[in-house]
């Protein structure tokens, strides 16, 4: 009884095992695509998801409408607007945004963004923003977008987090080391 079990289960293995790699009847393969093909989707990913220094200018598109965006220095601050942090400081933000879209921008809307401490494991997202309310068409304005946070840690500032109406998401990441106000 054992010698028949063990030729019947060699024999389901080798059924198994020859027949597995052949496709069966009726059944067809999408083509695949070419190794350049999948480089330059690579290469498309890359560039979106790269990370961007201090002076560095990225291109959102969003709902709102289309601009590129320049994050130029930032400084640390005991208080904002008389307020103190909640946290540590502020962090203020120097930002210049294009309006290269065909419609008015509200400064509002595309500056919501987070400030990611990237030592402390944690993020806040921005408390205030000194921007005027409209950005029309072909205007190229600087403001400050103010975060409550940490004075320590390298930092990420990203545009576009966690927002459905943005078809890109962009990332600065800065340290300590590069404040403009020390």
């Amino acid at each position: 009884m054992k010698k028949l079990f063990t030729i019947l289960l060699a024999l389901t293995l080798l059924t198994t095992v020859g027949c597995g790699d052949k496709p069966s009847e009726g059944t067809t393969t999408e083509p695949t695509s070419t190794s350049k093909e999948t480089k330059e989707k690579t290469d498309k990913v890359d560039k979106q998801n790269k990370a961007l220094k201090l002076g560095e200018t990225g291109r959102m598109k969003s709902t709102l409408g289309e601009f590129d965006v320049t994050v130029n220095s930032f400084e640390i601050l005991e208080e904002y607007d008389g307020t103190k942090p909640y946290f540590e400081v502020f962090i203020a933000v120097d930002v210049t945004i294009e309006n290269i879209g065909d419609f008015s921008l509200n400064s509002w809307g595309i500056t919501r963004t987070r400030l990611e401490n990237v030592e402390r494991g944690s993020g806040t997202d921005n408390e205030g923003i000194d921007f005027p309310e409209e950005i029309l068409p072909g205007e190229t304005v600087s403001g400050i977008i103010y975060f409550d946070n940490y004075p320590y840690g390298p930092y990420e500032l990203i545009f576009g987090f966690a927002r459905s109406s943005v078809s890109s998401k962009l990332t600065w990441t800065f340290d300590v080391s590069e404040v403009s106000n020390k």
